[in-house]
C-alpha cells in the first residue's frame, strides 16, 4: 500500500516524469499479480530479498518547493502547535494522538502498532482507552478531522494534498469523510476559508 501510494500519487501529479522504475517485494507472487501490473505499471519482482522501490534518478536532483513539503509528511506550524498541546496532557488519548500525528499521512496507523510501541497488548490498550471514554477508531477519526480542518485553512496546500496529509489515498473517500464531519464538501470548505481570507486581506 505504501509503494502504491507513492507510485500512483506521483503519476497523478507528475504524469510526464515517472517516479518508480521497478519494485521488489519479499512476499510470493499472489494469484492477483496482474493487479500489481495494472495499478503500479512497473515491473514487480516477487520473492525478493528485500522490499524496495527503484526510482528514476532524475528525481534525486529535484529541489522540493517549500510550499509543497507537506506532500512528504512535513507538519505545518499548526501540527507543531498541536503536538505541543498533546505533550502537555497526561491523558492516554493525547499521548496516542502524539504518536499518530507524525505518521498520519501514511494511512497505515493501526491499534496493534500503537499497542506494540507502548509496550502493552491490544486488549490492555483498548481497556485503558475505554476508561477515558474513547476508542482507537474514534480517536483516529477525530485527529483526521482536526488536522484536515487545520490544513484546509492553510493557503499552501490543495484539497487533494490535504487528503494525503491525513492518510487518505482516495480523494473521494476523503470527501465523504469531510461531509460526514462537517456536512460540507472539502472544496466548499476550502473555498469559504480562502474567500474570507481574501476579503480580510482586501479590507486591510
Amino acid at each position: 500500500m505504501t509503494f502504491a501510494r507513492f507510485i500512483c500519487e506521483f503519476r497523478r501529479h507528475f504524469d510526464e516524469t515517472p517516479f518508480a522504475l521497478g519494485l521488489q517485494v519479499t512476499h510470493p507472487k499472489p494469484v492477483h499479480a496482474a493487479d500489481y501490473d495494472r495499478i503500479l505499471q512497473v515491473p514487480v519482482e516477487f520473492d525478493a530479498s528485500r522490499n524496495a522501490m527503484r526510482i528514476d534518478p532524475t528525481w534525486l536532483q529535484v529541489e522540493v518547493d517549500p510550499a509543497n513539503k507537506y506532500l512528504f509528511g512535513v507538519l505545518t506550524e499548526r501540527g507543531d502547535a498541536l503536538l505541543k498541546e498533546l505533550e502537555d496532557s497526561n491523558k492516554l488519548t493525547a499521548k496516542i494522538e502524539k504518536m499518530i500525528l507524525p505518521v498520519l499521512h501514511t494511512g497505515e496507523v493501526s491499534m496493534d502498532e500503537i499497542a506494540r510501541q507502548t509496550g502493552q497488548s491490544r486488549q490492555t490498550l483498548y481497556r485503558k482507552l475505554r476508561a477515558e471514554g474513547a476508542n482507537f477508531e474514534t480517536l483516529l477519526d477525530r485527529l483526521r478531522h482536526k488536522m484536515a480542518l487545520h490544513y484546509l485553512s492553510s493557503n499552501k496546500v490543495s484539497v487533494n494534498e490535504v487528503a494525503y496529509l491525513v492518510g487518505f489515498s482516495d480523494p473521494s473517500s476523503f470527501s465523504r469523510a469531510v461531509k460526514r464531519w462537517t456536512g460540507k464538501s472539502p472544496g466548499k470548505i476550502w473555498g469559504e476559508i480562502h474567500s474570507n481570507q481574501t476579503m480580510t486581506s482586501e479590507g486591510h
